[in-house]
């Protein structure tokens, strides 16, 4: 599934807020704005050191899911 551009964010919760900058981030990479974070938009060194952590299925993009569950196990 795509990567949500926008989600509801509670002010009150430090790991909410948290998810929130680091999908931000992570959006911000998404160039095509397609919905995925392709290997190929991404920074080299990034792409050798977290994206092979976040790409669980290793099909060479980021999805939704995959983008939640570095997010919940790191952050």
């Amino acid at each position: 599934a795509p990567i949500a551009m926008s989600y509801q964010q509670n002010p009150n919760d430090r790991d909410s807020i948290v998810a929130d900058r680091v999908r931000e981030r992570l959006q911000a990479l998404d160039k095509n704005r397609d919905g995925f974070i392709a290997k190929s938009e991404v920074p080299s060194e990034f792409a050798y050191h977290v994206f092979s952590r976040i790409d669980l299925n290793r099909d060479d993009a980021i999805d939704s899911e995959e983008l939640s569950q570095y997010v919940k196990l790191y952050y």
